[in-house]
């Protein structure tokens, strides 16, 4: 199944998410998501991820909205430029130039009435935008996994060396602290040594000096 089998459910959501009832929203596509498979399971799994971020930061959560508008941006990512009618470049964008910036300043200690105006609308445009198919998404998506998976080997490949460094230097530490034990050991029994003659000295002036 995919989204159009499940529309007229789907335009609720949309409309439900621009009367700002985040949650409910939510409700709606959490149901389609349940039921859908392919492309437009990860694109529903990202406009979840926006209502439920919206949904924190009307809450002033904000590590909660974070978190969640960074998830939107990472799953609406392939289904640029648009995706089912919707402009997902022009709602990425809108996180990242004002939704994010946003936390940000709220973070650092400012204060201020949110405006909701901030929030972005979703609306369903005609396909005058190059739409995405299904295809050109499940492409897109194949793209990251490889990029994803070659960023993984290198960040292994980076880990080995670093053990391996590690490694290295802690057998220089310790080869250098056995030699330093060794040495403070020689000069402590010869001081020892030292001392027993100056022992022996000190006894033997006392017996004829006596």
């Amino acid at each position: 199944m995919n989204i159009d089998d499940h529309y007229a459910a789907f335009l609720k959501g949309v409309e439900e998410y621009n009367k700002e009832f985040f949650y409910e929203s939510h409700d709606t596509w959490e149901e389609i998501w349940h039921e859908v498979r392919g492309p437009d399971r990860l694109f529903l799994q990202g406009l979840i991820h926006l209502a439920v971020g919206l949904f924190h930061f009307s809450n002033s959560n904000w590590k909660g909205a974070r978190s969640q508008l960074q998830k939107c941006l990472n799953k609406l990512e392939p289904y640029e430029p648009a995706y089912l009618g919707l402009n997902a470049s022009h709602l990425r964008q809108h996180i990242e130039e004002h939704l994010l910036p946003l936390i940000d300043r709220v973070e650092k200690g400012e204060l201020f009435k949110i405006d909701t105006s901030i929030y972005p609308k979703l609306s369903i445009e005609k396909r005058d935008l190059k739409h995405n198919s299904p295809e050109d998404a499940l492409a897109k998506l194949d793209r990251l996994r490889v990029d994803l998976q070659e960023e993984i080997g290198k960040l292994k490949s980076e880990l080995i060396s670093e053990r391996e460094r590690n490694a290295k230097l802690k057998a220089d530490y310790d080869a250098k602290l056995k030699a330093l034990s060794e040495k403070y050991n020689r000069h402590l029994k010869r001081l020892y040594a030292a001392l027993g003659l100056f022992a022996l000295a000190i006894a033997y002036l006392y017996i004829i000096m006596k």
